[in-house]
């Protein structure tokens, strides 16, 4: 295991914060994460050669959120249901990215010119400096979800996501709330897509196969390591918690065992297995607990009514 284990874990922690906003605080099953994470990855790895390095993650950051907002329109207006239209979205970005891609399988970020090698991506070749670019944007995103969903808008989302019908009867308007949820939900993931491949330095064809996984692995992860508290900061710093441990665990078995790329996907899915039931079974024990003590002063109650 080495330092890049760690800043791959960035990146999936911004991965994390799309996924949270849509799965915790939309309450919305969005299908749209791998769409929005592939396409934000190879908008940015066609950009990077033209254009700042920067603005290509802002780019993919839009195409993300382009992405989101396809599947909210499907969903608020077409009254389709929310998984179905991810589902819709997620198909039609297949043939939408290998479109933008040319048909590129591959396409790399470095390369040799007359005057040394061209690096277009925001990353320089020393790793902690990757990490510590990482740590940066991994925190100044982390601050400004905090300060958006204090504010009346955040708040309004974050409504809509809790108890859709007291939102309405508040006259929040649900649809656009969900909206712009999934809109910032899928431009986070595909910046976290263009990040990856940034860092990286080369795209892949397929690489968005098992992001869903792995988003709702962190923040599965996080939730038990903060205890499942309902405070938004400890919520989101669970989320980076949670893709370190994911990132390390996973690196070990890696390590630890010679497991064919085959095999890798089996690997995630069964580790989130693993994690589900760990939650599960940690659920029910703080559930017996409580219904113990609630046992415990109901006895003690009608005890002293009987002395009485």
């Amino acid at each position: 295991m080495n330092i890049d284990t760690y800043s791959v874990a960035l990146i999936f922690t911004v991965l994390g914060l799309g996924v949270f906003l849509s799965f915790r605080i939309l309450n919305i099953t969005d299908l749209t994460i791998e769409a929005s994470y592939a396409f934000g990855a190879v908008l940015c790895a066609k950009l990077c050669k033209a254009v700042n390095p920067y603005l290509a993650l802002l780019v993919a950051y839009l195409g993300g959120a382009g992405a989101g907002l396809i599947t909210a329109l499907l969903h608020t207006k077409l009254k389709i249901n929310a998984i179905l239209s991810g589902i819709l979205t997620l198909t039609a970005f297949y043939s939408v990215n290998l479109i933008v891609a040319n048909g590129d399988l591959s396409i790399a970020l470095k390369g040799y010119t007359t005057t040394g090698i061209a690096n277009y991506t925001i990353f320089p070749d020393n790793a902690w400096f990757k990490l510590l670019i990482l740590l940066a944007i991994v925190v100044i995103l982390m601050g400004l979800m905090s300060l958006f969903f204090r504010s009346k808008l955040g708040l309004s989302i974050r409504a809509c996501g809790d108890n859709e019908q007291m939102a309405k009867t508040q006259s929040i308007s649900t649809d656009n709330m969900k909206i712009i949820g999934l809109m910032i939900s899928n431009g986070l993931v595909g910046l976290a897509g263009a990040l990856f491949t940034q860092f990286n330095a080369s795209y892949a064809a397929y690489l968005e196969k098992g992001v869903m996984v792995v988003g709702v692995a962190t923040i599965i992860i996080g939730e038990v390591i903060t205890f499942k508290k309902h405070n938004l900061d400890l919520m989101l710093v669970g989320i980076l918690a949670g893709s370190i441990v994911y990132r390390v665990i996973y690196s070990v078995i890696l390590e630890l065992s010679s497991i064919p790329a085959r095999n890798l996907q089996l690997i995630q899915a069964s580790f989130l297995v693993v994690i589900l039931v760990a939650g599960a079974i940690a659920d029910s024990f703080k559930n017996k607990q409580k219904l113990k003590k609630v046992n415990l002063v109901d006895a003690i109650a009608k005890e002293d009514d009987s002395n009485a």
